[in-house]
């Protein structure tokens, strides 16, 4: 036996399939009254069960078409609806010519025994005959105009009620992101007070300390914290408090670098190029810290004697999902040994936040020291 099922609803559709060719029924499906007509007048079907609120076509209208074909009339027609639920649903749907009306969800062995049932009923000539309250229009229309105004108000009140739930759960989301905004930038704020204070303590320490080399580390130490809160300076300012745009902050790192060494712009210049990218803090913390470890390397070795020279600073994304670094200057070279196997902090420094950014670092001494950082994305 043939059975054809009408219904919008995918999974509706799917399970009245499951259980149908579970219990050795063929099974046709469509997706609203219009098709479903089609279907019946190209192809042999034994029976058709259809949903009542559908597109297009309603179940109503579907079972009212039907039943007026003479080919069609005799075929049973069941309803299976979840909307259309009330008694006097079922009246109308009795009145358009059903021949049974069964309310979702219905179990699967009870529902199975409904449809066997009708099968029994349509081989003993007891359904698929026109009821004669169907002869009566005005009745049937007004029961039909009723029943659609009465779904489509309950429609029209549970998409109110949609709306307003979705409202109320927009302006929670809006209030929890505005707290969280309002978090971060006083996380950030606070972070920076606590790095410049922290700066400002080794500043102090440091003018009691007569060694040279241990003040140089107080300086850089001092250097290292002052970036670090000039980045959560930058992320306090930015719109997007997860991530800061590095082109800006490179400059304001350099412009920063520049005063501290004392460094006369007209003598060393420096040039930045950058695209607009924008870091989150965990790839934007190692980067800033390995351009102020390179760039301060060539301000304090590259330009002896008030030589002039250049530093450039580049920063770039590839398509290849990569970020490439580079930091060159034109001063008097970079000695003749492995910056990896040095014993200096900063180099050192260096190649542990290239490893942390999984990149590569490379250096070249052909006519300029340039080195060469490349890191992949962060997923």
């Amino acid at each position: 036996m043939r059975i054809l099922v009408v219904d919008d609803n995918k999974e509706g559709r799917y399970l009245l399939e499951t259980m149908l060719k579970g219990n050795g029924f063929e099974v046709v499906t469509t997706t609203n009254g219009a098709e479903a007509l089609e279907k019946l007048r190209t192809e042999g079907l034994d029976m058709i069960i259809a949903d009542i609120l559908m597109p297009v076509m309603d179940g109503f209208r579907l079972c009212r078409e039907y039943k007026e074909d003479e080919k069609l009339k005799d075929i049973p027609f069941v309803f299976y609806t979840a909307t259309y639920t009330d008694a006097k649903d079922e009246e109308l749907a009795l009145k358009v010519g059903a021949d049974k009306f069964i309310r979702k969800p219905a179990e699967p062995e009870e529902f199975i025994k409904i449809i066997q049932g009708v099968i029994r009923d349509a081989e003993e000539g007891r359904v698929g005959q026109q009821k004669p309250v169907v002869e009566e229009e005005k009745e049937v229309f007004k029961l039909y105009s009723e029943r659609l105004v009465n779904k489509l108000e309950k429609k029209m009140l549970d998409l109110e009620d949609e709306i307003t739930r979705r409202r109320k759960i927009e302006e929670q989301l809006r209030s929890s992101l505005a707290d969280r905004e309002t978090l971060l930038k006083e996380l950030h704020h606070r972070v920076k007070n606590n790095m410049q204070v922290i700066s400002s303590l080794l500043n102090l320490q440091s003018k009691y300390v007569k060694d040279e080399q241990m003040s140089t580390i107080f300086v850089e130490s001092q250097n290292r914290i002052r970036l670090i809160a000039l980045l959560h300076e930058k992320l306090y300012e930015s719109k997007d408090l997860a991530r800061i745009h590095f082109g800006e902050y490179i400059r304001s790192l350099v412009a920063y670098l520049f005063s501290i060494y004392r460094v006369n712009r007209d003598v060393v210049k420096v040039e930045i190029n950058t695209e607009d990218i924008f870091l989150d803090i965990a790839t934007a913390m190692p980067c800033a810290l390995i351009i102020n470890e390179l760039v301060s390397n060539s301000l304090k070795h590259a330009f002896p004697d008030n030589r002039e020279g250049e530093i450039h600073v580049d920063f770039y994304y590839r398509k290849d999902n990569e970020f490439i670094l580079v930091v060159s200057d034109n001063g008097i070279g970079f000695p003749e040994l492995d910056f990896r196997d040095t014993k200096t902090m900063g180099f050192q420094l260096v190649t542990t936040l290239v490893d942390q950014l999984q990149g590569t670092i490379e250096l070249d001494r052909n006519g300029e020291t340039t080195f060469r950082i490349i890191f992949k994305k962060p997923e």
